[in-house]
């Protein structure tokens, strides 16, 4: 189950660059906060990452072919929504996202059922990200 939250991550945190050219989206180094809430369980602290979003290089393959393929891409005005399933070492997963961009910051929310032993377990994370400068 770890590694495949560690997966979902992964993607979530790479997901702000997809479309970048069609939104108010300033391509740099983004300093992005993400909680996630699973109903029973006490509360996870924030995560913090730092990722460099550029318009050529949005999604490194190598990252993203972890077991988990994007569909349903669309983008509406500044919002970009998709599902995803992911299929790791037996463990799947399925979810559906929405980030909104504000030029030099975005927000979302991203929801994901994963198939575990004990039943169904649904993890909802919130993310935001703030531009701290250019890609070093």
């Amino acid at each position: 189950m770890g590694k495949l939250l560690m997966a979902i991550g992964v993607v979530w945190c790479l997901l702000p660059a997809v479309g970048a050219k069609a939104l108010d989206f300033q391509p740099g180094q983004y300093q992005i906060t993400s909680t996630a809430e699973i109903p029973g369980m006490p509360a996870m602290p924030a995560q913090q990452t730092v990722q460099c979003l550029t318009e050529q290089d949005p999604v490194s393959a190598d990252m993203v072919g972890s077991g988990c393929s994007i569909s349903d891409l669309k983008t509406s005005g500044n919002t970009v929504s998709w599902a995803m399933t992911c299929d790791q070492q037996g463990t799947k997963a399925t979810g559906t996202g929405r980030i909104t961009y504000q030029n030099d910051s975005f927000s979302g929310v991203f929801t994901t059922t994963m198939d575990t032993p004990g039943g169904p377990v649904t993890i909802t994370t919130k993310s935001n990200g703030t531009r701290i400068g250019p890609c070093p």
